[in-house]
């Protein structure tokens, strides 16, 4: 992978480092802050410690209860993946690797990453075209009457732009469309432009 100034990694050496391997793959998410490497318990500041058979990272101190001398342990865990963005994907980290190591090469194939690493196109996210590469974003904006009290008036707006000549592309969405902003409804929008 050649975006990342840290990394030493070639396209095949990423894929025979990381291939069905967790561990490496965990660790080197860790590295790069995409994955937290130590966990702190909110509940008590204690440090917690990393299981990596579950994928949490859970307290195992203890505490006095108030007004007794009766220790209970913590019971705190929290998912490897909470308040990332891999917080809702649910495969194991060796694919998102291959998957963003093969994304960003030069020789871009959506169908054959979907079927090497049996993800659904759900799942799988398309770059937009040969050698086009496009950000794109929802936001909400909303008004309260007064500054206060229920939201009166919500739009949704969703929007691209195109990394290299700077096209932009915004769309509102509002009334039906606006809860509806799924696969159906936006990749219609994003032809169109």
């Amino acid at each position: 992978m050649t975006s990342c100034d840290s990394c030493s990694y070639t396209y095949f050496s990423a894929i025979s480092n990381f291939f069905e391997n967790v561990d490496s793959s965990v660790r080197f998410l860790g590295d790069l802050k995409v994955l937290p490497n130590e966990g702190v318990c909110p509940k008590c500041g204690a440090q917690c410690i990393y299981r990596e058979d579950q994928n949490v990272w859970r307290c195992t101190s203890t505490y006095v209860i108030r007004n007794t001398r009766k220790r209970r342990s913590c019971d705190f865990s929290v998912s490897d993946r909470k308040g990332t963005f891999l917080d809702r994907i649910r495969f194991p980290p060796w694919k998102m690797v291959l998957f963003v190591n093969h994304f960003l090469s030069r020789y871009w194939d959506h169908k054959g990453v979907m079927e090497s690493l049996h993800l659904s196109s759900a799942t799988c996210w398309n770059r937009g075209g040969v050698g086009i590469e496009v950000e794109i974003d929802e936001t909400l904006i909303s008004r309260r009457k007064y500054g206060r009290g229920q939201m009166r008036k919500q739009i949704w707006l969703f929007g691209g732009i195109e990394l290299v000549n700077k096209r932009r592309f915004v769309f509102s969405l509002t009334g039906s469309v606006g809860h509806k902003r799924n696969k159906e409804t936006l990749i219609p929008l994003i032809k169109s432009t």
